[in-house]
């Protein structure tokens, strides 16, 4: 027999497995003022104004791989996120992943 939070999660997974199935996925742009350029590198900083998170929470999403990034030197400081992969890790939210 089912437990009750084995039931909640199996409806959870269903409703949402059901919502990223039926609205378009939509992808992220920047201001107007700012070409769209997927190759443009970020820092962790701007990375975590643009996604509206802590930079704690950015660091943690690169250790877990969650999402990618490029390391240009041996300080934390040095370490940027492009503007790809901010998309893909948005993107990969909304489906529930």
């Amino acid at each position: 027999m089912e437990s009750m939070e084995d039931i909640v999660r199996r409806i959870v997974r269903e409703e949402l497995a059901a919502a990223a199935a039926s609205e378009p996925l939509v992808a992220i742009a920047p201001p107007p003022e700012v070409p769209w350029n997927p190759r443009a590198l970020y820092s962790v900083a701007r990375a975590a104004e643009l996604l509206d998170v802590s930079t704690d929470y950015v660091y943690k999403a690169i250790r877990e791989g969650r999402l990618a990034s490029v390391e240009l030197g041996t300080e934390r400081a040095k370490r940027r996120v492009s503007a790809a992969a901010l998309e893909e890790f948005i993107v990969a939210r909304k489906r529930g992943m």
